[in-house]
């Protein structure tokens, strides 16, 4: 997995042990989708729900479900729709800090 990941050994381990722990419930998309690599899968074939973090990565979700559907997608309406996603998946990931029954029901 550190190989993976570009990361040291140790903090790989670390994050392995919080996880196992229960210490932390949610991890970035690239560490997850390095653990599953790690294991021969990959995360966007995998029924784990994952949300974007960051622009960059709302605009990689959107440009992937055009992809899919076969749409094309002026920039504007991109943009748009990526902020959209970023904003919902920040509100949403902010409720299931608050409501920790919420993280156990999703578990």
């Amino acid at each position: 997995m550190a190989r993976l990941s570009g990361e040291e050994e140790n903090t790989t381990a670390r994050r392995i042990r919080y996880l196992l722990r229960g210490q932390t419930q949610m991890i970035c998309a690239h560490a997850a989708d390095t653990i599953l690599l790690a294991c021969g899968r990959w995360l966007a074939l995998e029924r784990i729900p994952h949300f974007p973090q960051t622009k960059k990565a709302a605009r990689a979700m959107v440009d992937a479900h055009a992809a899919v559907k076969g749409q094309k997608i002026e920039a504007k309406e991109r943009d748009r729709l990526s902020h959209q996603l970023l904003r919902f998946s920040h509100g949403f990931i902010r409720g299931l800090y608050e409501d920790d029954s919420a993280l156990e029901e999703a578990a």
